[in-house]
């Protein structure tokens, strides 16, 4: 974190004294799919898969600070999420009643924060005569930095979800997930690659796809079920990475005008 304030520093110092600056306000709504891996300490059974099968809601907010036509400089939060997915391609009528598999996702607060760079402008389809009126007329960036994750202090440090009940010869099963938390506070870097439209040259809407990755694994899992005539166990573990993409759109509060000598 420390290493990402100085490169916010270096930027705002490095960046022309005259160039205007444009303070926003970006309020965003996103999709995240938590990703997770079985333990490599512990057999990985045959069947079992462990891809990305849902995706939750996550909207935040950020404060952007646009230092010139190339850097911006951005922070702020959003409700994310930590969690598990499994599915068995082999047992699927015995291990969940849901054809996705089985899952459990926990919200996580995340603190966001961003440098962006401008990769290219793209102008295409002029609609007419003046400069700028383009059908086609946005920025293609890059982002990265740094995130903090909090998950919530709610229910136990340890819980259980039954994945599925049923029969099997006469007796009754049940196969089951058993969690704990190992953390609730940990930090990620964030990877994105986005576009930002402009309409007569006003930013409108901005869409990013990303990847964010944890350093240390904040939950572990074990897996319970039956397969056939055994029952078998297996481990996952997630460091609160996750998938996800946001549609933002930026307000504009404050112009910083050029200095004039």
């Amino acid at each position: 974190m420390k290493k990402v304030l100085v490169v916010i520093c270096v930027l705002s110092c490095c960046t022309n004294v005259f160039a205007q600056k444009i303070l926003y306000l970006k309020p965003f709504i996103g999709r995240q799919a938590p990703l997770c891996r079985f333990d490599q300490n512990f057999p990985n059974p045959e069947g079992l898969s462990v891809k990305p099968l849902r995706m939750e809601w996550s909207p935040g907010v950020l404060l952007a600070l646009k230092l010139n036509a190339d850097w911006t400089v951005q922070s702020g939060i959003d409700m994310g999420w930590t969690g598990w997915h499994m599915k068995n391609k082999k047992t699927k009528e015995n291990f969940s009643d849901s054809p996705d598999g089985s899952s459990a996702f926990h919200q996580t607060n995340q603190l966001q924060l961003l440098v962006q760079r401008r990769i290219t402008t793209v102008n295409a389809l002029n609609l007419g005569r003046s400069k700028g009126n383009y059908l086609l007329n946005f920025d293609l960036y890059i982002t990265a930095g740094m995130v903090y994750n909090l998950i919530p202090r709610f229910g136990s440090e340890a819980d259980s979800i039954i994945l599925k009940r049923y029969t099997y010869n006469g007796t009754s099963e049940i196969d089951y997930s058993y969690y704990n938390f190992l953390r609730r506070k940990s930090s990620a870097v964030y990877l994105g690659l986005g576009t930002q439209f402009y309409s007569r040259n006003n930013a409108r809407f901005d869409f990013t796809i990303y990847y964010s990755q944890g350093f240390t694994d904040v939950m572990a899992i074990e897996i319970d079920y039956r397969e056939n005539d055994n029952r078998h166990k297996t481990k996952l573990r997630t460091r609160g990475s996750v998938i996800g993409a946001t549609l933002a759109y930026p307000i504009r509060l404050k112009t910083f005008e050029r200095k004039s000598v």
